[in-house]
């Protein structure tokens, strides 16, 4: 739902700067991004600002390392002040970011036919995060990777329909 944001100060740098390709060990003129512990540069936020946009939004863009639906399984373990957590097919690895460690509401939206975030794959979080003592709310769709993605070949507006619909009311009941 990228276009959500459209019109944004950051979509507008990011559509400016992204077709000129500044090496992520360089800052993007005219911005106030600063030198990162991973070695690269990032625009300076606020910590409630962190926290405001993976409250709201999720994690909304992937990062070198990891991309933004593990990111958000991450910040639902390391980030303390989360009140809840949604995240679209993807898992991050169980060193960065272990199931059983999320303490907060969290919900799952999966695919079915994904040979990425496989169903087995699926299936092992939920049961860890279980084992941890909070059980999560997945859902499985009769799709493919990515389904929720408007810019995607794999695109099933039902299933993204009723992933968004579900995510609203989620998020509704936990923030």
């Amino acid at each position: 739902h990228r276009d959500r944001l459209a019109g944004t100060p950051t979509t507008n740098l990011v559509n400016t700067y992204a077709a000129q390709r500044t090496p992520q060990n360089q800052p993007i003129p005219g911005t106030n991004q600063k030198l990162n512990h991973a070695g690269g540069y990032s625009f300076v936020i606020t910590p409630w600002q962190r926290l405001t946009r993976f409250l709201v939004l999720g994690s909304e863009s992937p990062t070198y390392y990891q991309n933004e639906r593990a990111l958000t399984i991450a910040a639902a373990v390391h980030v303390p002040k989360l009140s809840a957590a949604v995240c679209f097919y993807g898992i991050p690895p169980q060193e960065f970011a272990d199931p059983a460690d999320i303490r907060i509401p969290f919900q799952g939206h999966f695919a079915s036919k994904d040979d990425w975030c496989t169903p087995q794959l699926v299936d092992d979080f939920e049961k860890k995060m279980a084992a941890g003592g909070h059980p999560p709310e997945v859902f499985r769709y009769d799709a493919a990777h990515a389904f929720a993605n408007e810019t995607s070949a794999a695109y099933d507006a039902g299933a993204a329909k009723q992933a968004w619909d579900r995510t609203m009311v989620f998020l509704g009941k936990h923030l």
